[in-house]
């Protein structure tokens, strides 16, 4: 039903397009303006952060802030479905970099507001080059088109070269990985390992080693030490844009890419074909323990990983532990592309944009500007929040928790091997594609070039007029 209210929602979108440190100084406010609304996903940033933040501009400022969240599965329809109607309902919207292509008419440009001395300094050379190509720099008359990060320069030489800013970043992710550490420091586990790979139990660095570590732990590891693991790992086979992170994790670390530099879709490369081919294999391997894998998406693989029925799981964001397994230490790991021919998975940047139909607009952008300040993310990686700030890395190497600096650490260095992800108007009609032609290889009796063959010629006809 989800992709249905997209697929609906694109078409009438296409219709209808014809901070620093330091103390911040806010203008008195009228008690009787409307609040500030914002529409935003409780899995991107996390609520408990949000809360505090909005709870500090309250009390700095006299504003009063309303706050919807919505489930990842829903956010992307409902936003959707309110620009369609070019409502004023929300000031702010959360958005997934990956929307913008299809939605920009509908959102207001935010150079004349950075180059304002009235408000405080941006500070944006402070968020990661990657994420501000990735996330916040747009060309609206050749939407494809990205500005690298090592091209960066000042805001009015960006704007010069045909790019507009249209969101401060929030939250910026790449799949990662969690492990068991107790697992992987198990002296009985270890000697298994050895025993059987005549090598030291040690963390993937490579796609083979990856997929011996999860067969490992799946199918060869005794009953009597392996503490109720199920799975080697976690994989999300059974949700589209799940999996659609997942294969193309595999095939960007292969030297693969979906589309050429000429936009045009690339599923039939040997990369492509050997990615499909790869990713079937591991998935088969976990389900052989139970085939329940085979519907896993990200909330899923979440739980199951939680509940201590996986040594390894895969996830844009952070995975936790039950508190009932006393013994239990995670930590954190990169997807194994470092030795292999290509990049790292896809960057996925989420920003805040300001609605175009808003009333209040000035003040939404005082409040996003506070939103996504190097003092609020600081304040927020307590809470493990996914940040887009150098500073905000800087400061998690304070924390407190050797797991949490752990976390920060891997994050940074996957966002610098992450890969940027293609842009284009139909990009989630593209993923839905795509994992479709997973699910059909996976569950039907055809091959991964026929099925991929099958997505290619559905991709070629998206381009078309």
């Amino acid at each position: 039903m989800r992709t249905i209210l997209i697929w609906i929602a694109f078409g009438m979108l296409l219709a209808s397009c014809s901070w620093s440190d330091s103390t911040v100084v806010f203008p008195e406010q009228d008690t009787k303006q409307a609040p500030i609304k914002i529409l935003f996903g409780s899995a991107e940033l996390g609520s408990e952060a949000l809360v505090e933040s909005i709870q500090r501009y309250e009390q700095l400022t006299g504003e009063s802030i309303e706050v919807q969240t919505f489930s990842h599965g829903n956010i992307q329809a409902k936003v959707y479905n309110e620009l369609i109607q070019q409502s004023d309902t929300f000031d702010l919207i959360l958005l997934n970099a990956a929307w913008i292509p299809l939605i920009i008419n509908h959102l207001e440009p935010l150079s004349s507001y950075l180059l304002n001395d009235e408000y405080e300094d941006p500070m944006l050379d402070d968020f990661l080059a990657k994420i501000v190509s990735d996330g916040s720099l747009f060309n609206q008359e050749q939407i494809s088109l990205m500005l690298a990060p090592d091209e960066l320069g000042t805001i009015e030489e960006n704007i010069s070269r045909g790019f507009e800013y249209y969101t401060l970043p929030m939250a910026s992710s790449v799949l990662m990985g969690t492990y068991r550490e107790d697992l992987f420091k198990d002296r009985l586990i270890r000697e298994a390992y050895s025993t059987r790979y005549g090598d030291e139990l040690a963390l993937p660095y490579t796609l083979e080693k990856f997929e011996e570590l999860n067969s490992f732990f799946t199918t060869e590891l005794d009953s009597s030490i392996n503490r109720g693991i199920a799975y080697g790992s976690t994989f999300m086979a059974g949700e589209a844009e799940a999996s659609f992170i997942e294969y193309t994790s595999v095939l960007n670390a292969l030297g693969g890419s979906l589309y050429t530099e000429d936009m045009l879709p690339n599923l039939l490369s040997e990369q492509a074909i050997d990615a499909l081919q790869l990713y079937e294999k591991w998935v088969r391997v976990s389900a052989d323990s139970s085939s329940d894998i085979l519907n896993f998406g990200w909330e899923e693989a979440a739980i199951a990983f939680k509940s201590g029925q996986a040594a390894m799981g895969m996830n844009f964001h952070k995975m936790e532990l039950s508190s009932d397994i006393r013994t239990g230490k995670l930590n954190y790991f990169m997807f194994p592309f470092q030795n292999e021919k290509g990049s790292g998975p896809y960057l996925v940047t989420w920003g805040l944009a300001i609605n175009k139909y808003s009333e209040q607009k000035q003040r939404a952008y005082r409040l996003m500007q506070y939103l996504s300040s190097s003092s609020e993310q600081i304040n927020a990686l307590k809470y493990k929040n996914q940040v887009t700030r150098q500073s905000a890395f800087l400061a998690s190497d304070k924390l407190m928790v050797e797991q949490n600096r752990n976390y920060y650490d891997v994050l940074q260095a996957s966002i610098e091997g992450a890969q940027l992800r293609p842009r284009m108007k139909y990009y989630s009609q593209m993923v839905e594609i795509i994992g479709a032609a997973i699910s059909s290889y996976f569950n039907s009796n055809i091959s991964a070039e026929q099925a991929l063959e099958e997505a290619q010629d559905e991709l070629l006809k998206l381009r078309s007029p």
